[in-house]
């Protein structure tokens, strides 16, 4: 859990997925995410698993899947 009242950690890591692919980066798997969670920032963390920085472009693709995934996630929780 991360403090709120779902467990977002799925949602995280497979926002990260899908920010990368939509990004045109390589095939990379929740697992490798986790171990990129190392590098630190958001910005940081995409730019670990994109294989170059990552641009204004590249957050903004990551926090708009993560905001569609994460609402998936709460539908139903009162």
């Amino acid at each position: 859990m991360d403090g709120t009242l779902v467990d977002s950690v799925d949602a995280v890591l497979r926002a990260y997925v899908r920010a990368v692919e939509l990004s045109g980066g390589p095939r990379c798997t929740p697992a490798d995410v986790r171990r990129a969670f190392a590098a630190g920032s958001t910005a940081a963390v995409l730019a670990a698993l994109l294989g170059r920085p990552a641009g204004d472009g590249d957050l903004d693709r990551f926090y708009g899947v993560l905001v569609v995934l994460v609402q998936k996630t709460t539908i139903g929780v009162r």
